[in-house]
Order: C-alpha cells, then structure tokens, then sequence
C-alpha cells in the first residue's frame, strides 16, 4: 500500500493505542467496587430491655423512617420477639395480613398513625389492648436508637404524651427509652391529637422525609 495507507494521527482523529490503554484502565477502576466507611454501630442500651418479657410492641410501626430498621440491631442484642418483625419500614417484608391486623386494633392504628403522621384524638377500648394480651404482647418500648439523628427529643416527647394517655407512667425509664406495661383498662381510653413530629422539623435543620427530592425524568 505504500505511503497512501498511513496518515498522521491528528487532535481530531482516533486516539492513539497508549490513549486507548489509559482509557481502559480508567474504566475498569470506574467499574471496580468501591470500598465505603461503614456507619458508626449503633449504641443500644441494654438496660431498657432487661427484666422485659413476652413480646414487644415496638415504635415507630410502619413508619417511612429507615432509622427504623435499627429496631432489628437492638433485637440482635436483647434478643426478645418484636412486633417490627423484619423491619416493617420495608413494605416488603411484612408478611401478608400484617398491615391489617394493625389497622384492625385501635390501639395500634394509632401508633402507627403517628409513626408517619398526625395522629388524630382517638378513643381506643378496652378490647384493643386485651387483643394485644391475647397475642402474648406485653410492653410498649420507646427506644430512642430507633428515632432519626436530630429529632430523639421531639419523638420521645410525641410517644411518651401518647402511651402515658393509654398506659399511665411507664414502668420503665432509662437513658435510652421508656418501657409501658400493656394493661387492659377499665374503659375506653383517649388519647390526645398530636402533630406530626416531621411537621416541624424545619427548625432543627433537617429535611423532612417526604420531601426529599425523587429520581428526576428527562
């Protein structure tokens, strides 16, 4: 072919075989996976959950927090039975039925009412906490690990105002929660309307969960 076949390499024509090597080594590290710093473990106080027995309904019940699954690192710890199950903040793992059953008990339709918003005055009767007895529930536990970075005092307040409504003074206070002994009342009881605790977080500097921004569309 002669000198015909061979022209000199220009800015604008195809890279030349060292650009080519740069250029696939580059992308194989861009494809290689990451190394990230794993999160600082959680710090579960022990000492809210000893002495505890039988099951335990457990907060925030399907809230849209996924500081919730941290509920599942406490059990790992403590090792009793939770209403959280498999963490469900996941809609996905809750097993069929669950999300009926709690709607299906006043007591905790409103818990979880308030786990993801307002939680409207409500009359809960005596029959609702007897279903959760029946169950081989026997404790509500307030454990703040579970709470979002930033808003433990507000949830602490908003959970504690609602089961002292239903339950009286908790039986249990540590510096990393609150126990309630569930105990069927005399009658019905009332519990209080309370905002939303993500309603007002705008003044801590946080971001409301349902806010936050969403995958964008062209």
């Amino acid at each position: 072919m002669g000198a015909r076949g061979c022209r000199p390499s220009s800015p604008g024509s195809a890279a030349g075989p060292g650009a080519v090597l740069v250029l696939g080594a580059l992308a194989l590290l861009a494809s290689r996976p990451q190394a990230l710093p794993a999160a600082p473990a959680a710090q579960v106080d022990l000492s809210l959950y000893a002495g505890l027995d039988g099951q335990l309904v457990t907060l925030p019940i399907m809230g849209d927090d996924p500081h919730g699954r941290k509920l599942l690192w406490a059990q790992a710890h403590h090792g009793l039975p939770i209403l959280a199950g498999l963490g469900d903040h996941l809609p996905g793992h809750r097993p069929p039925g669950y999300a009926e059953s709690i709607d299906q008990n006043e007591f905790l339709r409103a818990l979880q009412q308030l786990s993801v918003g307002d939680q409207p005055q409500t009359t809960v009767p005596p029959e609702a906490f007897a279903a959760l007895r029946d169950q081989g529930f026997t404790w509500v536990v307030l454990d703040r690990v579970a709470f979002r970075p930033g808003l433990e005092r507000q949830w602490t307040a908003a959970w504690t105002l609602t089961l002292s409504s239903a339950l009286g003074a908790p039986e249990k206070q540590t510096p990393g929660g609150a126990a309630w002994r569930i105990r069927v009342p005399d009658g019905p009881v009332v519990l209080p309307a309370i905002r939303s605790v993500e309603a007002g977080i705008q003044n801590e500097g946080l971001r409301p969960i349902h806010s936050r921004p969403g995958p964008t569309r062209p």
